[in-house]
């Protein structure tokens, strides 16, 4: 598992701005927004999607726990995704990453 710095950053100051910023073990800042859904249907404010799609060329994710009463998985996005996620749902957008464990997202987050 790769060692983070992580900092969760409080955004009532400036909407839209992702929930948690990590130093990466490659020493990389990344933005990562989280968001948890028991559906489809994932809530994403427009200061968020704008956020997101603004700075899409860095490295900013969007990171989805579907939790159901059978399992619990986690998607991964990145930010020029989020739009269309927000718009249509889980099922309907090709993640950079779906998976059971959170640890496999963030490994690949780590390795982009």
């Amino acid at each position: 598992m790769p060692q983070w710095r992580v900092t969760r950053l409080e955004s009532w100051a400036s909407q839209g701005v992702p929930d948690v910023m990590v130093l990466d073990s490659q020493s990389r800042f990344q933005l990562i927004e989280l968001k948890n859904t028991t559906t489809n249907k994932v809530t994403i404010s427009p200061h968020q999607v704008s956020f997101l799609t603004t700075h899409a060329a860095g490295p900013v994710w969007l990171v989805v726990r579907r939790m159901r009463a059978e399992d619990t998985d986690y998607f991964l996005f990145s930010g020029n995704q989020v739009e269309d996620v927000k718009q249509h749902g889980l099922e309907a957008v090709e993640p950079v990453l779906h998976s059971n464990t959170v640890n496999t997202l963030i490994e690949r987050i780590d390795t982009h």
